[in-house]
């Protein structure tokens, strides 16, 4: 019989994410938006994204099958971000779309830049 309330159980859930994030490297006020699988390579890349209205961050992680840690693929400057993952089922290759985006009082744009990076 399960004596756990209902609001007890999501808080359990909770902290079992938070540790599970910082098991694997990644800090926890990031949220997932895609994950990228390169066989030719074994390197998995994780697309995260952190955004308040202080802050807009777009970042890529990796980690290779065999590891359980995720690792930075930079350390961008504050206005870039990385987005839009592709990777090739042959090559070990992944490529990203590199962009900075501007925020002025009452308006925010993006300038975009396309990167090939060989980055596996």
């Amino acid at each position: 019989m399960n004596t756990m309330s209902d609001n007890e159980t999501v808080e359990k859930l909770k902290r079992e994410m938070e540790e599970i994030k910082r098991a694997i490297g990644i800090e926890p006020d990031f949220r997932p938006l895609a994950t990228v699988y390169n066989p030719a390579s074994g390197i998995i890349v994780a697309s995260v994204e952190r955004y308040s209205s202080e802050v807009f961050e777009r970042r890529l992680f990796f980690r290779h099958t065999s590891e359980r840690v995720y690792r930075p693929i930079d350390t961008p400057a504050p206005d870039i971000h990385y987005d839009s993952l592709v990777t090739s089922a042959t090559q070990p290759v992944i490529y990203y779309a590199v962009n900075s985006f501007i925020k002025r009082e009452g308006i925010g744009g993006v300038q975009w830049r396309l990167v090939i990076d060989r980055q596996v």
